[in-house]
């Protein structure tokens, strides 16, 4: 009899992982996994949230988030782009303008980068993305506390196809 208690909890101990590894599946095919968020300090009126998106056969669309104000006053699909940075200089006046951020285009640049919203980001069939620093993110704006490592937070998610996906994100060391 005991035996079988061992098998019984050795097999259930096998499902549970199975199960987590797949993330938080929403039945369409659409998994979120690995949700967090970098610790801010009480100075920062914003904050980043991270996850991988993996979508089933027919792909999908994140269209946009959304977190409770209890978290954020807003939050917002970012991405981080490559801009092309100008220096110019006269007399006393110095100015800068990037290309592709609606400035104007001048010789002789820099590379810098940007942040950016996207208005929805698609997820292509049997694909992920992995919104990371650096990429793709969520952009949490007007913090209503500092987020503080080890705390958590519901983010959700809102697809085409998939509908809501509400995940628990967690603060992290930067």
């Amino acid at each position: 009899m005991r035996r079988e208690s061992v098998r019984f909890a050795a097999g259930l101990a096998a499902i549970v992982m199975i199960v987590a590894a797949c993330g938080n599946d929403t039945g369409s095919g659409v998994t979120v996994s690995d949700p967090w968020a970098r610790e801010s300090t009480s100075v920062q009126d914003a904050g980043a949230a991270y996850f991988t998106v993996n979508a089933g056969a027919e792909g999908d669309t994140l269209l946009s988030v959304s977190v409770d104000s209890s978290v954020a006053a807003m939050a917002e699909l970012h991405e981080v782009v490559e801009v092309e940075m100008s220096t110019t200089t006269m007399g006393d006046m110095s100015s800068t303008t990037m290309e592709g951020m609606g400035g104007e285009t001048t010789m002789g640049g820099i590379t810098g980068m940007a942040m950016q919203p996207v208005e929805s980001v698609a997820i292509p069939a049997n694909g992920s993305i992995e919104f990371k620093p650096g990429s793709y993110h969520v952009m949490l704006m007007g913090l209503a506390a500092p987020l503080e490592v080890g705390n958590t937070f519901d983010l959700t998610l809102h697809f085409e196809k998939a509908g809501d996906v509400t995940v628990t994100v967690e603060v992290r060391e930067q």
